[in-house]
């Protein structure tokens, strides 16, 4: 329940709740992105940009994903924004 009420604290703009959310799933973001860019400085770059992105913009759309799976795919979207590919998926 307490990320259900995060997220949708954080759709509103609440820092506090998106400051949870980025701490609750950094770790997570961060290995998924290590995986695909084998390099420690660019994962964490792309970390960087999804969270931040994802709080700009309030994108947090989760239609039917889980809150993980949303920041992956928003992860995703950095990297090809990255490296100018969007096929390595």
């Amino acid at each position: 329940m307490e990320i259900k009420t995060n997220i949708a604290k954080a759709q509103l703009g609440d820092q506090v709740a998106f400051t949870f959310l980025l701490d609750y799933y950094w770790n997570e973001v961060y290995g998924f992105m290590l995986k695909r860019t084998e390099n420690e400085s660019d994962a964490e770059d792309i970390c960087i940009e999804t969270f931040a992105k994802a709080f700009a913009k309030a994108q947090m759309h989760l239609e039917g994903d889980t809150p993980l799976v949303a920041f992956e795919r928003l992860a995703e979207d950095c990297l090809g924004e990255v490296t100018g590919d969007v096929s390595w998926s």
